[in-house]
């Protein structure tokens, strides 16, 4: 199992921040030109010990937040959830332990995009999930890239697992 920590120090303050923001308001500092926030209200609270280790937080159209939550910090399997504005929460997927959920956006139709990063070749990939429907595979990722030696074009070229 592949453990990727890069990432995980910053997200927690940016899910915190994200998540709270939109009900904060904002009026002028002391010196007339810093934007200070007050009344910030915190809608989820996330248990980094559980897995919910957010990684990309995406804003619907109704304010609900649509959240892909890592799990690998806390050997946890990674999640894709949705947040209502009232906290309530409702998992949209569950992936498999070792896995991550690496990054969601939605469409105008309301499906879901998102990758998983997994060393089972059958799961890694960018994959969808329509409204109302199951998780579909798009395409695979490459494993990597890599150039021919001596080629002029300087193309790279797809690694597969």
């Amino acid at each position: 199992m592949r453990i990727r920590f890069a990432h995980v120090a910053a997200v927690p303050a940016l899910a915190t921040v994200l998540v709270s923001t939109p009900s904060a308001s904002a009026t002028t500092g002391r010196d007339g030109t810093q934007p200070v926030i007050t009344q910030v209200k915190t809608t989820a609270a996330f248990d980094f010990a559980a897995g919910d280790s957010p990684e990309n937080i995406n804003v619907n159209p109704n304010g609900s937040l649509t959240v892909s939550l890592l799990g690998v910090p806390a050997n946890k399997p990674p999640k894709l959830v949705r947040i209502a504005s009232s906290g309530q929460r409702t998992t949209l997927v569950s992936g498999h332990l070792g896995d991550q959920i690496t990054g969601n956006t939605r469409s105008n139709d309301g499906t879901v995009y998102y990758n998983v990063d997994s060393d089972g070749a059958s799961r890694n990939g960018t994959w969808k999930l329509p409204p109302h429907g199951r998780p579909q595979r798009l395409a695979a990722l490459p494993d990597g890239l890599a150039q021919r030696p001596g080629h002029r074009c300087g193309r790279p070229y797809p690694l597969r697992r």
